[in-house]
């Protein structure tokens, strides 16, 4: 079998890796390979060293194990049944035709077991590197737990007031369900600052002490960056913007709009 997938590695894992080529491809092509099958199952001699781990943060290599799990699982009980029924593939010490029939079915399910053995074998790699990979942070972005359909006028209402570009897509930015997309803010960064410590006084709004992360994940300003010094923004405004915003607030908390349309 031929391997196509490029393979950057530390030698205890080429080796890990030259092993496995051999014996899948001897698999794949039973039984003119069964000769190969016994010989480069040597694989499993090779002592697992943890550096060999750290290959694995190359997806190219993950990608290469979880193919050979791929090929061997694609070489059924039932393939490897009728490779040694027509054969005359046996071992040496075989002798009468009684005797052969035993050998072929001892084969067989030798070969079984292999198989199965090197699927597990990658696996256990697989997991195990698995559980030794950095936690990753998960992203921050808004979920908010309410009725939908408020976020919907909440977003009308917005445009209206000149605080945010028209969207189609702000109830679902303010749900963390378009992540690609972020709602641009036309006002001020202190409005947006004021709009924000008011939004996260909501119980409809989870995370408060990520919620200027989770800003600057969903928001721009002006069809800019929101800024680092956001969360220690000046938030004192005008009477006229901060009564509009309290008023907005204080629907989504009462689940009520009643400003769309006026």
């Amino acid at each position: 079998m031929k391997n196509d997938t490029r393979i950057e590695s530390n030698e205890s894992f080429k080796r890990l890796i030259q092993g496995l080529t051999n014996f899948v491809a001897a698999v794949s092509k039973l039984p003119e390979n069964a000769d190969d099958l016994f010989e480069y199952r040597n694989y499993r001699q090779l002592k697992i060293e943890p550096k060999i781990y750290t290959e694995l943060s190359n997806p190219t290599n993950v990608q290469c194990l979880k193919h050979y799990i791929s090929i061997l699982k694609g070489v059924s009980n039932a393939t490897i049944e009728k490779s040694f029924q027509d054969e005359v593939y046996v071992y040496d010490d075989c002798g009468e035709d009684v005797a052969k029939n035993i050998c072929r079915e001892e084969l067989r399910d030798t070969v079984k077991e292999l198989k199965k053995d090197a699927i597990d074998f990658i696996n256990d790699i697989l997991q195990t590197h698995k559980k030794l990979m950095p936690k990753q942070k998960p992203e921050l972005y808004f979920h908010y737990t309410g009725d939908p359909v408020y976020l919907i006028e909440m977003g009308k209402v917005l445009a209206k007031y000149g605080m945010i570009d028209n969207t189609s897509y702000f109830s679902e930015i303010m749900q963390g369900k378009k992540k690609d997309k972020k709602i641009n803010w036309i006002k001020p960064a202190s409005h947006l600052h004021y709009f924000i410590d008011g939004l996260f006084e909501n119980d409809y709004f989870p995370d408060k002490d990520n919620k200027w992360v989770i800003t600057k994940n969903s928001f721009t300003i002006n069809g800019k960056p929101v800024p680092e010094n956001i969360k220690s923004a000046d938030d004192t405004i005008a009477k006229d913007a901060q009564s509009k915003i309290d008023t907005i607030i204080e629907n989504l908390k009462k689940q009520s709009f009643s400003l769309h349309g006026k």
